[in-house]
């Protein structure tokens, strides 16, 4: 109130002072002294009063003066006066502001009375039409213009409401997010599994506790490359380092969908920790790649179970294999000492062959077990990768064809010279065959096709079989175990073949993947690191 009072006095006051001192008038001192210092007294008073502590009504009685000011100045200054009629319009909104449509009633019978009223006694044509029209054109105006002001004011109003209800939503909203954040976080750092959430080009957009215990892991104060690079991440044997290209937040931020990647984490030694890890994509509304979610399990203590297992299993392969090597021999023995034509050399026969047949499964399991745990003998050559998978689809094209099956090989076959152990991984090459052509229904397709990507090299081998579902495809790799399909088959089988192919390809330094689903067949993947010198694709 005491702003625009003053502004008000001060407008009378320079127009006063300008009337007077510039014009040759016949001054009616008294009126002008009267209609001058009300608005003076009006703004000192507005300087006092606390205005937000009385009722607007009361407040109406400021601009209702003002009107009456402003009409006394015009009566004191006639009749160059006349032209201070456009004071009344100041007052007018002010009271439209405060009291809006009663503010607009006051404010057309302020100007009637202040204004019109006077006139029709002061300033001829008086109680004429001529008069009536001229006079009363002013509050008609002042009609006008509240009326706008009151509209104006309305939508103002409207839209005030409108911003302040939006922003009560908005409080709300930002309160529920909020509740929500907190909520995930505490859910996350409560899990025991490291999470890694990227944004679509790859940048860290979250991670909970987990996974930030994990990264302290993987890079250390003492580290010197705190970059991705010189992160301490290995081989499942704990000693052969990742590559960059090749490390599970690299291939997630490409884009790439993995489970189950095996890994050691940690500088060697006792505290190092065994990761399980897998990646996802989530999408927004318009189905566009939104985020990618990486998980880390922990899985160092089942690890350790399945090592001294394996350990079980070879100390338990190793015990049998000399008893078995005896009965193998002294059947032969025996059997130099009988009859060809008798039982008894039948008997032989069939003792020698399930012996036989028992210590090839005895040292496939030690293979497996030497291969898993490292201990395996190593004689590396440069072998032609891709010549080596020919000649085993060469190999095998006579078993395919007994299953009337289609067996090819496609696609670019690049020079790819690598040091291999060739037997072991010929080995790999025809256990993954030999399972696609065994549990492919007659008449199915087998492919295989050599694949080369930046830094590594490797092999598919594809299948129009039955597939896999969810749960068997996480077990496919583990020793002895066989999917419920094959089993009910018939098909024989020690469940050791993918499981003895794994370990050969990791301790190559790669790694093998699955991908199938039920009723759409199986490809399996087998990818091997080129080496920085003598490697060559």
């Amino acid at each position: 109130m005491a702003v625009p009072q003053a502004l008000f006095t001060l407008l009378i006051l320079v127009t006063v002072v300008g009337y007077v001192t510039t014009l040759d008038l016949r001054v009616v001192w008294p009126l002008l002294y009267a209609g001058v210092g009300v608005p003076v007294a009006l703004t000192a008073v507005a300087f006092l009063v606390r205005w937000d502590t009385i009722d607007s009504r009361w407040a109406c009685v400021v601009p209702l003066l003002d009107m009456a000011a402003s009409g006394t100045v015009r009566i004191a200054l006639l009749p160059e006066g006349i032209g201070l009629s456009s004071f009344i319009f100041f007052p007018a909104v002010w009271l439209v502001v405060l009291r809006q449509l009663s503010g607009l009633v006051l404010a057309v019978v302020g100007a009637l009375g202040c204004i019109t009223a006077p006139s029709l006694f002061l300033i001829p044509p008086y109680f004429t039409v001529g008069g009536l029209v001229r006079h009363g054109t002013l509050p008609l105006s002042v009609a006008l213009i509240s009326w706008l002001t009151y509209l104006l004011y309305q939508r103002l109003q409207a839209g005030m409401r409108d911003l302040l209800t939006a922003r009560e939503k908005l409080t709300e909203m930002h309160g529920v997010a909020s509740s929500r954040a907190r909520l995930l976080r505490a859910v996350g750092d409560s899990i025991n599994v490291g999470i890694l959430v990227m944004d679509a080009h790859g940048n860290d957009l979250l991670s909970n506790m987990a996974q930030r215990e994990l990264h302290g892991l993987v890079s250390p104060p003492q580290n010197r490359d705190r970059t991705e690079t010189g992160h301490l991440i290995y081989q499942p044997d704990g000693k052969t380092p990742v590559p960059a290209t090749e490390r599970p937040a690299y291939r997630a931020a490409h884009g790439e969908l993995f489970d189950n990647v095996r890994l050691v984490a940690g500088p060697p030694g006792t505290a190092q920790q065994v990761l399980s890890v897998a990646s996802r994509h989530t999408f927004d509304e318009a189905g566009r790649h939104e985020a990618t979610v990486v998980i880390f399990n922990d899985i160092t203590k089942l690890q350790a179970a399945i090592d001294e297992r394996d350990k079980f299993v070879a100390t338990v392969s190793h015990e049998l294999r000399t008893p078995l090597t005896s009965i193998i021999g002294y059947a032969e023995l025996a059997d130099d000492e009988v009859t060809p034509d008798t039982p008894l050399a039948d008997y032989l026969a069939i003792i020698t062959r399930n012996a036989q047949q028992l210590l090839a499964l005895v040292e496939t399991l030690l293979s497996e077990q030497r291969a898993r745990v490292g201990h395996a003998p190593r004689n590396l050559e440069l072998t032609d990768l891709p010549e080596l998978v020919r000649q085993s689809v060469e190999s095998h094209l006579p078993q395919a064809a007994a299953m009337d099956h289609t067996l090819t090989m496609k696609g670019e076959q690049p020079l790819s010279t690598i040091p291999l152990e060739r037997h072991r991984m010929t080995q790999v090459v025809n256990n993954l065959l030999t399972n696609a052509i065994k549990y492919t229904p007659a008449g199915g397709l087998i492919t295989v096709a050599m694949e080369a990507t930046p830094g590594m090299v490797g092999f598919s081998v594809t299948d129009t079989g039955a597939g896999m579902s969810a749960e068997d495809t996480e077990r496919i790799f583990s020793p002895f175990f066989r999917t419920r399909s094959a089993t009910q088959s018939g098909v024989t089988g020690a469940g050791l073949g993918l499981a003895l192919s794994r370990s050969i390809v990791e301790a190559h330094g790669g790694h093998i993947t699955v991908k199938t689903s039920p009723g759409h067949g199986t490809e399996i993947s087998v990818r091997l690191p080129l080496p920085a010198l003598g490697g060559t694709v």
